[in-house]
Formats: structure tokens, sequence, C-alpha cells
């Protein structure tokens, strides 16, 4: 299932109360998108950007903002962070602060041969994941001004006054969404491998592509069930 509602919800059942209030249409229409892009656009990461931007709120109901063009914040903290822009600033329902950094459905996320007899995440998902702990280290050690400055820019975005935007940056959390799980599942050993270290990092969820539409497309399907026995 996918991971990044299990932080709240813990089954099936309860995430589909989370999905109540959304539009069966919707959830069909991100699915079809999903699969567009994953069969035109499996190596680009600036259309997934695209995608998630508009439908992540969709995907994940228990966000009520999205920010995207997030470098100017990070700028002003890290002089390096231009070369190393984290791709989204979300808040929760209970207002707590998460990075996401997005790559791509292709791209790999375990090695194909072992090291020391293990299969490690490879170089780029490694980069990914040290990156976005430093951006965590940043956000906490900064505060005061970065709340400023993710509240001017959810004031901006979606038209709420400052003063109405409650933000909680404490021990902030990040997702890291990269590569395929089906590549893994047909060498139980690489499986095997990438679910320890998955679960190694305390403050990075790594998610596949397909882990969240195959979690879509569970929940679309017993919404659909519940519609029908209403009828």
């Amino acid at each position: 299932m996918f991971e990044i509602y299990n932080k709240y919800f813990d089954t099936l059942k309860t995430k589909i109360e989370l999905f109540k209030k959304t539009d069966t249409y919707k959830l069909e229409h991100v699915l079809n998108e999903f699969e567009h892009y994953f069969i035109n656009y499996s190596s680009n990461e600036k259309k997934w950007q695209e995608f998630f931007e508009e439908y992540l709120r969709i995907i994940n109901p228990s966000y009520k903002y999205v920010i995207r063009e997030v470098d100017t914040i990070f700028n002003s903290l890290d002089i390096e962070a231009s070369s190393r822009p984290v791709d989204f600033i979300v808040v929760d329902i209970y207002n707590n602060v998460e990075l996401i950094e997005l790559k791509t459905p292709d791209a790999p996320i375990v090695a194909t041969k072992k090291d020391r007899n293990n299969y490690c995440l490879t170089y780029n998902c490694s980069k990914a994941c040290t990156q976005i702990e430093k951006y965590l280290i940043s956000l906490e050690s900064n505060k005061a001004e970065v709340e400023k400055l993710i509240k001017d820019k959810i004031s901006k975005k979606y038209g709420v006054k400052i003063k109405d935007i409650n933000l909680v940056i404490s021990k902030p959390k990040a997702k890291l969404i990269i590569g395929t799980i089906d590549v893994l599942l047909t060498k139980p050993a690489r499986h095997s491998d990438f679910q320890l270290q998955r679960h190694s990092f305390k403050n990075i969820e790594i998610i596949a592509f397909d882990e969240i539409y195959n979690s879509l497309n569970e929940i679309h399907v017993e919404l659909n069930k519940k519609l029908k026995k209403k009828a």
C-alpha cells in the first residue's frame, strides 16, 4: 500500500473514509493521467513535477497546501540551493510541513549488482536522500525565517491571509518519489534489500511511482464497490 497515507490511516477502510469527499471521476481521471505519463514521460522529471503539482491534493487529500516553486525559500538559507532545489513543500491537515522530492519512474532505486553481498541504493537515490536530509536540517534550524517564507508563498497561491496560516516545523519529514517497485520484484533479494534500506531513514520515506498508482487504483475500486452497493 502507498505509505504516504499510513502515517495517519492504518487500513484501507480508513483510507476510503479519507477519500469520501473526492469525486470518483477525479480519481479515475488521475489514474488515466498516471497511465499516460507512465507511457509518455517515464524519464521526464519536469513533466512529473507538473503532474504532481496539479494532482497531489487528489492523490493525498491530507495535503491542503502544495508549493512547487520553493527554490527562493532555500536560496535564502543555502547559497548552493539553486543547483539542487527540492520539488515541493506541502502542508498537511495537521499543519505539518513536509518536503517532497521527485525523480522519475525510470530512475533506478537499487543497484543491479551486489556490493559486499548486498544490493544497495543507487548513487542518485542515496544522493537525493542526503540532499533532503540537508534541507530538513535547514528547515528546523531556521524555523522563524522558513515559516515566514512559506506563509508568504501559501498566501499568494491560495489567497489565504497570513494570520490564518498555521505551520508546524518540528522534526519535519520528507518523501522521495522515485523509480518503480515492479522491476525489483523479479529478483526477491533486490526487493528485500530495498525494503530494509527504505525503512532505515528516520525522516525520509522512499516511495515508488507504481506504489502510488496501485494504491490509488485499489482505493478507486473500493469506492466504486461502495457506490454500486448504494445504487
